[in-house]
Formats: structure tokens, C-alpha cells, sequence
């Protein structure tokens, strides 16, 4: 009875830990935090900086959409994102412009790269225990017409879809999703 007990406490452990996410992702903006899960709900910002946080568990790092239509943002769960290795665009090093690029087609790849003398997310990256944690600060949008645009200036929603994938399959197998609408200044 005691060997079955034991075994069901460490079932349960496990299948708790296995079931923990690979990435966190929380926007913060002026003293308040918003966690982001897979939902439909709006953020309303201010049109000014903020700061996406992202916590790593067990993914190297994760793909980013960022665009002013929904076109990624509503692909369903699991998708299979064909070819997604030709369609990642390269950002600065150390997020130095405090921008994020917009497309309808292309994403970013954001990883800490631990032990490497670059990465395309904000300095520091900390890692306490298996974590990992960094920031990507966003002060305006850069498109692909090579046009910086302050969030002042953008009219409606930005989509932001950060997913991670099976690499064998290439289907997202977790994600993150947010549609955030800048306040308009009266």
C-alpha cells in the first residue's frame, strides 16, 4: 500500500510538472502587469512604452507575430507552420531601437541565447534555477516598408501571437495571444 502511494504522489508530480508551460508572457505598462494567455480579450494600453516579459521553462525560445491584422493571430491551435524557418526576419541585438517589426507574413525569433554574447531581447537576461527570464521593450512599431511608427500614431489593434513548435512537425504546440488597442488621446 505505502510502494502504491508513493508511486501515485509521484505520478501526480510528474504530470503536474510535464504539464507546466514552456514560455510565460506578461505586458506591463506604467505599475500594471496583464498576464497573457490564449484569448480573445482585448489590452487596452496607453499609447506609449511597454514591456513584454517573458518567462522560459522548457523551450530554447519562442516565434513572434506582431501585426495590425488578425491574420496569424486567428490561425488555429496546432497549426502546422510550413516552411516557418524562411519566414524569420533578424532584429538588432540587444533591442537597442525599442521596436518590434510588423508583418502579416514573417515573425521574430526571440531567444536568451544563455552563454552567447548577443540576443535580440533587452540586457539583462536572468536565470534563476531552469528559468529564464527576459524583457522586450516596445516604444514603436517598425514595418516592412522600413518605416518607424510611434504608437502614438497607430489607429487600430496590434495582434502579438508568441507560440512555440514540435520541431518534427513544425505545428505550434503552445502560444500566447494578445490584441492591444492604444487608448486614443483626446
Amino acid at each position: 500500500m505505502k510502494y502504491i502511494l508513493q508511486l501515485l504522489l509521484l505520478t501526480s508530480a510528474f504530470s503536474a510538472f510535464s504539464q507546466k508551460s514552456s514560455f510565460e508572457i506578461q505586458i506591463s505598462q506604467g505599475g500594471q502587469t496583464y498576464e497573457i494567455a490564449d484569448s480573445d480579450e482585448a489590452l487596452v494600453l496607453e499609447p506609449e512604452q511597454f514591456v513584454i516579459h517573458m518567462e522560459f521553462n522548457k523551450t530554447e525560445g519562442i516565434y513572434v507575430s506582431a501585426s495590425l491584422t488578425d491574420k496569424s493571430y486567428n490561425k488555429p491551435p496546432e497549426s502546422e507552420w510550413l516552411y516557418i524557418d524562411m519566414k524569420v526576419m533578424s532584429e538588432e541585438d540587444f533591442n537597442e531601437e525599442k521596436d518590434i517589426i510588423i508583418s502579416n507574413d514573417y515573425f521574430c525569433y526571440w531567444s536568451p541565447n544563455k552563454g552567447q554574447d548577443w540576443h535580440r531581447l533587452d540586457k539583462p537576461i536572468k536565470t534563476k534555477g531552469k528559468k529564464t527570464y527576459a524583457t522586450y521593450t516596445v516604444e514603436k512599431l517598425y514595418t516592412e516598408d522600413k518605416v518607424h511608427v510611434p504608437l502614438t500614431e497607430v489607429d487600430g489593434p496590434l495582434y502579438l501571437l508568441f507560440f512555440s513548435i514540435d520541431d518534427n512537425t513544425n505545428k505550434d504546440i503552445e502560444r500566447r495571444r494578445v490584441k492591444i488597442q492604444f487608448a486614443q488621446s483626446n
